[in-house]
């Protein structure tokens, strides 16, 4: 099962999500609402800056967005979801702090993990530091420079969020796994021997509570 859609499953199955709940996809297109439909949701909007990701989603909205500047309204939608989006934004802390804002019950992000397995891949040339998926055409023609792949670990999570909303109890899941690009198949039966948390995906679900104590 695809990183995205198990990550969807895992919050169905244990109640933290449910499918008549709204959603916001940042950075988004078909991939997301493919996933979103499967997984049986039914409401919700697919934002991108890019204007070539606009199209019929049905049954879900297409709404042109920055991700760093999202013009909805606090708490727009019960959730805000991301899938290999926020690594083309100039500013990913900007951009999750926005989706926060946006959502009254959670985020949930799935990026690239900032992993040893990670670093070393990148110091072996064997995946990109710097990637020119996120540039358009005439960027890439302009010498435009490509993106930088951000990748992300549980602590920056963690203080970015705290850092930026502390009267609020909140909760936190991170999950792991293995998403092997076809350049990469050849190496698939060794790092299915290595621990998730080892992997190329990392997904984490931020979900917003009550007020701490101290803070009422």
């Amino acid at each position: 099962m695809h990183f995205y859609a198990r990550v969807l499953k895992d919050l169905l199955d244990a109640g933290t999500m449910r499918t008549e709940e709204s959603v916001l996809a940042v950075c988004g297109g078909p991939a997301d609402a493919d996933s979103m439909r499967e997984a049986g949701f039914t409401r919700g909007t697919i934002s991108n800056l890019d204007t070539r990701m606009e199209r019929d989603y049905t049954p879900f909205d297409w709404s042109r967005q920055d991700a760093e500047n999202l013009t909805f309204a606090k708490a727009s939608f019960d959730w805000c979801i991301v899938h290999a989006g926020l690594h083309h934004c100039p500013s990913p802390h900007r951009a999750m702090l926005e989706m926060y804002r946006v959502c009254r019950r959670g985020l949930i992000v799935m990026e690239s993990a900032d992993s040893l397995l990670m670093r070393l891949a990148v110091h072996l040339k064997l995946t990109e530091e710097y990637e020119f998926l996120g540039l358009l055409p005439e960027d890439k023609n302009s010498g435009s420079l490509p993106n930088f792949v951000y990748r992300w670990t549980e602590r920056e999570v963690y203080k970015t969020i705290e850092s930026a909303d502390p009267p609020t109890l909140h909760g936190y899941r991170f999950l792991y796994g293995f998403d092997i690009p076809p350049r990469l198949q050849r190496f698939a039966p060794l790092l299915k021997l290595l621990p998730n948390r080892l992997g190329n995906r990392f997904g984490f679900i931020v979900t917003k509570h009550h007020r701490k104590a101290e803070f009422a």
